[in-house]
């Protein structure tokens, strides 16, 4: 898992993505980093720790421990967390 994590971060950095996106395309939860203000509200509101920091004070969504719950769209004061 650790290697597909840098896959994402490497990916992710080389093409300046605007949304913050997971591997996994049959995600039900996209971050909009253009919206977030890094509160970190997401973070703690998730049961399955699955949103993380990027090393920009952006977060993401890791498919693999993400369950769909919307627990952390329910709480995003920003609404930058959307079904995609």
């Amino acid at each position: 898992m650790l290697n597909r994590l840098k896959g994402v971060f490497k990916s992710f950095q080389q093409h300046n993505v605007k949304i913050a996106y997971q591997a996994d395309a049959t995600m039900a939860y996209i971050i909009r980093t253009e919206e977030c203000t890094s509160c970190a509200t997401c973070v703690q509101e998730c049961p399955m720790d699955a949103i993380i920091e990027n090393g920009k004070e952006k977060y993401i969504i890791i498919s693999d421990l993400c369950t769909d719950c919307g627990s952390c769209a329910d709480v995003c004061p920003e609404e930058a967390i959307r079904g995609s």
